[in-house]
Formats: C-alpha cells, sequence, structure tokens
C-alpha cells in the first residue's frame, strides 16, 4: 500500500503538478491534467504492479532508476510541449526546472516518506528500517 500510494502522490507531483507551475512561472500557458483521474485504472494497476515486482522480484534499484529516467522525460516532455520558442536560455530553464521538480519528489520518495512508517530501529543493527 506504501509503494502504490507513494508512486502516485508523489509520481503525480514530480511529473504533473510541479513541471505544470514551473512552466507557468517560464510563462509558457501549460494545461493541468491529473492521468490518476482521467486513466484511474490504469495509473492504479501500474502501480500496484510495479510495487508487486518491487516486493517479490526485489530489483529496487532498477525500478527506481527506470523511474527516474521515465520522470525525467516525463517532465521534460511536458514542458517542451508547451514551449514556443527554443534558444539557450529556454533550455537552460527547462533543464533547472526538470531536475528540481524530479529532484525534490524522489528525496522525499526516497527518504521522507519511508521515515512516517518506520516505528523504531531495528534491535541488530541499531538503524531505523522495517
Amino acid at each position: 500500500m506504501v509503494g502504490v500510494v507513494g508512486a502516485i502522490l508523489i509520481g503525480s507531483l514530480s511529473d504533473v503538478l510541479l513541471p505544470w507551475v514551473g512552466g507557468n512561472l517560464l510563462g509558457l500557458e501549460t494545461i493541468l491534467h491529473l492521468p490518476i483521474l482521467e486513466s484511474s485504472f490504469l495509473i492504479l494497476g501500474m502501480a500496484i504492479i510495479g510495487s508487486l515486482f518491487g516486493i517479490y522480484i526485489g530489483l529496487f534499484k532498477i525500478n527506481h532508476t527506470l523511474h527516474v529516467f521515465l520522470s525525467v522525460f516525463a517532465s521534460l516532455f511536458y514542458l517542451l510541449a508547451f514551449s514556443i520558442s527554443m534558444n539557450v536560455w529556454v533550455v537552460l530553464a527547462i533543464s533547472l526546472v526538470v531536475f528540481l521538480v524530479v529532484y525534490i519528489p524522489c528525496c522525499i520518495s526516497d527518504i521522507v516518506f519511508p521515515l512516517l512508517f518506520i516505528k523504531k530501529p531495528c534491535r541488530k543493527c541499531g538503524h531505523w528500517h522495517d
């Protein structure tokens, strides 16, 4: 449940909401759309499959790398779709926005979000994990 909710909330933040805000700050006329509202079964299905894959296969680093890769391109394509003119400054501004909209949610999803569900440190090693 943590993986599904976290993926949908943080994915919506990094792939839709923050690029929309960044695009508006850059003066682009971006359109806000939330895929979870438009294609609920597709988004929920992919989140469940991704969580089950992570739990039973255990290739967390591959899943996370793939997610960050796709998130960067989702944010980048979202902003590029609304860019009318291209020059060096637009590319640099979009690159900065994409870095921030992926970096901040990834830190939240990797550090802050899991800490919300940890109850106490491990008896064997003293570290905080489940």
